[in-house]
């Protein structure tokens, strides 16, 4: 895996904080967060998710926050799992 120079670990814990924000969200307890990382960011909402280039201003996708929800954890799953299939899932519809 590809990890930008972090150790998997640290990659871990940022995923599941991503979800603990989106969680925060969805239960009403926060009416928005702000979730970024090297080269990207992500503000989240009650109904959506805007994911964003921190690099590019015009490079940005508008997301339901329960797919962007699904995504992650499945994204979760991926990382963290020992055995990575080359099996391709699409868990994002257009």
């Amino acid at each position: 895996m590809d990890d930008g120079g972090l150790p998997e670990e640290s990659t871990f814990k940022w995923v599941e904080e991503g979800l603990i924000r989106v969680s925060a969200v969805l239960s009403k307890s926060e009416d928005s967060q702000d979730w970024n990382r090297e080269s990207w960011g992500a503000i989240i909402s009650s109904t959506n998710v805007q994911v964003y280039s921190l690099l590019d201003k015009s490079c940005s996708v508008l997301l339901d926050i329960n797919t962007f929800n699904t995504a992650l954890q499945e994204w979760q799953g991926f990382i963290e799992s020992k055995e990575r299939t080359k099996e391709v899932k699409h868990v994002v519809s257009h």
